[in-house]
């Protein structure tokens, strides 16, 4: 009796302990930070003429924006993120495209429903649902014998998903994420100045291995 005693006295410590920064009426405020970063260098052959080549390539893709959350419930916020993302390639000519440039820039935000399964107030577990809109600008230049091809674009990105994220607390007030896995869905309407309207539907997923995405937030509320 004594031992079944003290193993429930035991849990319930540690479900208390759980509770000290995802509690009801706890809130947090943070910022979100993702960076990719890839190089290449490859022979080409095209099959059509028999031209080959050597094709160099720099591509970067970086992100950043303010979030805000609510507990609702123990374990359970809702909030929202605002985002800025920058991405840039640059290439030596392609023999198969001529493209030599691409820069996109995009801002836009979300809103979410996340659950906690937290372990000894310090680890756990964080996911939950989350819809949003982003508004991107597309720019693509290839070399001046292809130049008829350079591209300008608007597109009006309209998303919903579902996200995995690890979370730490090194300190009672003081949280980290990381992103471990995506699923997504997305509807694209694109207006571009030369090649006309379109729109596109695409089911995404994104894991840890594509791209470091982390979130450093402030935990603040009543017991605080």
């Amino acid at each position: 009796m004594k031992k079944l005693l003290f193993f429930i006295a035991t849990f319930l410590f540690v479900y208390q302990s759980s509770q000290a920064q995802t509690a009801k009426g706890d809130q947090t405020l943070g910022i979100d930070l993702g960076f990719t970063y890839s190089k290449s260098n490859q022979y080409q052959v095209n099959p059509y003429d028999n031209s080959s080549g050597t094709s160099n390539g720099k591509t970067t893709n970086f992100s950043i924006g303010p979030n805000y959350s609510y507990f609702i419930a123990n374990n359970l916020d809702i909030g929202a993120s605002l985002q800025y993302s920058s991405y840039s390639s640059n290439n030596t000519a392609d023999i198969f495209t001529n493209l030599t440039k691409q820069r996109d820039h995009s801002y836009g935000g979300d809103i979410f429903l996340r659950k906690y399964f937290m372990y000894a107030n310090k680890i756990g577990i964080r996911t939950g649902a989350y819809v949003g809109y982003s508004r991107q600008n597309t720019q693509l230049t290839y070399t001046p014998d292809a130049s008829i091809n350079n591209y300008n674009a608007k597109t009006d990105n309209y998303l919903a998903g579902v996200n995995l994220a690890l979370v730490y607390y090194p300190s009672k007030c003081l949280g980290v994420s990381l992103n471990l896995a995506n699923l997504e869905y997305l509807h694209a309407k694109t207006d571009a100045t030369t090649q006309g309207h379109n729109s596109s539907d695409n089911i995404i997923f994104n894991y840890v291995n594509d791209g470091l995405g982390a979130s450093i937030f402030y935990v603040f509320g009543p017991k605080k």
